[in-house]
């Protein structure tokens, strides 16, 4: 399985630190937890609720994330760094939910 062949690369580059936990729970059950980690992993799995997206919704988590930087980053006011990525942000969803025809 592809994603179980990648997790063990991964941990073996990284170390145990690397480790990280797929969808996929036949891939999650052959990568090295400890029984009682897989075991909790296994119990969680079944709280798991997916997120629905919205078309944009891409462009939040990128926006928020260049907003973030220019204030660290460069200094600028975070409150007026943050209202002008949302605005570029719900330029971005307004046109994608026009696209869909979700207007």
């Amino acid at each position: 399985d592809t994603q179980e062949e990648y997790g063990i690369e991964l941990e073996g580059l990284l170390g145990p630190a690397g480790r990280y936990t797929p969808a996929n729970t036949k891939a999650l059950q052959g990568l090295p937890w400890s029984p009682d980690s897989l075991d909790m992993l296994m119990k969680q799995q079944q709280w798991v609720k997916g997120i629905p997206e919205v078309p944009g919704g891409y462009f939040l988590s990128r926006h928020f994330m260049n907003a973030f930087y220019a204030v660290y980053n460069k200094g600028s006011e975070p409150r007026e760094t943050l209202m002008q990525y949302t605005l570029i942000i719900n330029q971005e969803i307004e046109k994608k939910r026009k696209e869909f025809g979700l207007e």
